[in-house]
């Protein structure tokens, strides 16, 4: 290959020249412990709660890329946002026109309302992740077992 034909396939956006000679390039799947180690990177700026097993998390996460585990931690996120929002709306409050009146309150009490990230939650995340993965094919059945309980 020459210079210049290295060079131009080398530009940024362009891709490994590898995958354009019909060899595509795979990323092994992270191990256990590079798996633990990307749950705490992700989580590490979020609220979560002190029953958080991360070593149990990698453990029942085998076949999980790096995106997979981001995901896992995303929805969980969002299940106690929703727990939220769903006793906001259960409660009884003001009418309609009084909460207009307050939308300019600050958001600092819906942050403070947010409890952080449970085991539970997470393992909820989890047990959705793992269906949808067996059912796209890009996770075996047999990896199916949750054993966090």
């Amino acid at each position: 290959m020459s210079a210049g034909a290295h060079q131009q396939a080398a530009r940024p956006g362009q891709g490994h020249p590898a995958a354009h000679a019909g060899h595509p390039s795979t990323c092994p799947m992270p191990s256990a412990a590079q798996r633990e180690r990307i749950l705490k990177l992700i989580l590490h700026s979020e609220p979560v709660d002190s029953d958080i097993e991360y070593q149990r998390l990698a453990a029942c996460t085998e076949g999980f890329s790096g995106s997979d585990l981001h995901e896992l931690c995303r929805q969980a996120a969002v299940y106690r946002v929703r727990d939220v929002a769903r006793a906001h709306l259960a409660a009884p409050g003001p009418s309609k026109s009084s909460k207009k009146s307050n939308a300019s309150d600050s958001e600092d009490e819906f942050v403070d309302a947010v409890r952080p990230i449970t085991m539970d939650d997470l393992k909820a995340s989890l047990s959705k992740l793992k269906e949808a993965k067996i059912q796209c094919g890009s996770l075996p059945p047999a990896m199916n077992r949750i054993e966090l309980d």
